[in-house]
């Protein structure tokens, strides 16, 4: 069987017993290290640059032109600052 990539199509029913355990093999794990490094870039780049890397992070990863960010209030309230650990950040009529 030819090297995979993330995007190969594969016909489990073509495959011998060997190949469907190779296909089984997460090929992600080999490059780990390099996926751990694109995403400490990004979210430096994120903290670093705020909303103008978000806009060039969605022209490069989901290909379209973003305007105008907004967040919801319900997603302001869901993920906490690590900052605000012990206090809830619910608002009280939720």
């Amino acid at each position: 069987m030819a090297a995979m990539t993330f995007n190969t199509l594969i016909r489990w029913e073509n495959l011998d017993a060997q190949q469907q355990a190779d296909a089984l093999m997460r090929p992600a794990m080999a490059a780990s290290g390099d996926i751990s490094r694109v995403v400490s870039d990004i979210i430096r780049d994120v903290r670093e640059n705020g909303d103008n890397a978000l806009r060039a992070l969605s022209a490069r990863f989901d290909k379209t032109q973003v305007t105008e960010l907004q967040i919801s209030a319900c997603l302001l309230y869901t993920s906490p600052s690590p900052r605000d650990r012990q206090k809830s950040r619910m608002p009280s009529s939720a």
